[in-house]
């Protein structure tokens, strides 16, 4: 019964990927999930969560060929990098993406010093760069 109900559901309601309002003006998101009426529960927000992460994954291995070479504490420090900025922009940080394929830890952490982003994030960025720093 589940399934019939889901792709009558899905049928009628149409996919958004973007919220939109409804025709009862209510901001709505995906297969008719009125964000309006009471947004989305913590357990929805972290399966988002989870599968954001994948994907800053997948673009900080696009990103640093060397990412499985490096510790734990470096791919989370790029991982989260590339969660906070996107990878369109984590591509702009070249030299600091040129130090970390090279290995060279203490440029590369100089290097998201020396940036906007740096500033804009505060602590995020103070505690990112001490991972990249002491691996």
């Amino acid at each position: 019964m589940l399934s019939k109900i889901v792709s009558m559901l899905k049928r009628h309601e149409g996919f958004r990927r973007k919220p939109y309002r409804c025709t009862a003006e209510k901001l709505t998101i995906g297969y008719g999930k009125k964000l309006d009426d009471g947004g989305i529960t913590e357990v929805e927000a972290d399966f988002l969560l989870k599968v954001d992460i994948v994907k800053a994954i997948s673009d900080a291995y696009d990103i640093f060929p060397t990412f499985y070479e490096c510790t734990e504490n470096r791919q989370i420090a790029l991982v989260n990098m590339a969660f906070n900025l996107g990878k369109t922009r984590l591509r702009k940080f070249r030299k600091m993406i040129d130090a970390v394929n090279s290995g060279d830890w203490e440029l590369a952490a100089s290097e998201a010093i020396d940036s906007r982003w740096y500033n804009q994030v505060g602590a995020r960025a103070v505690e990112i760069v001490g991972l990249l720093r002491r691996g």
